[in-house]
């Protein structure tokens, strides 16, 4: 989503090592496939790893391991710091909108 591929710009011009694991078939899946391409290309010449369609299997504290399946393999990986940013639902139905205009 937009604050994970944020977080992710942001550490990659840091100069940290950046891997992108994200659930649905393209980043930002709510947006046209165009423009999150052209984010896809632009995280990529940064240097971030994005595996689209991918699937978190586990995340073990005690051994600092991550495992994901991509493409119909699971990888294990070993992060210092993972960032999970799973999205939010706006909560506005008490806000009475509708009588705003």
């Amino acid at each position: 989503g937009v604050i994970g591929c944020e977080f992710a710009s942001i550490y990659s011009r840091l100069g940290t090592k950046v891997s992108i694991v994200e659930m649905a078939p393209q980043l930002l899946p709510g947006e046209d496939e165009d423009i999150a391409n052209i984010l896809r290309e632009k995280l990529e010449k940064d240097g971030v790893k994005i595996f689209t369609g991918a699937v978190l299997k586990g995340l073990n504290n005690y051994k600092k391991q991550a495992s994901f399946e991509y493409e119909g393999i699971t990888h294990e990986v070993t992060p210092e710091f993972v960032l999970v940013s799973v999205g939010r639902k706006p909560r506005v139905q008490q806000l009475g909108l509708e009588k705003a205009g």
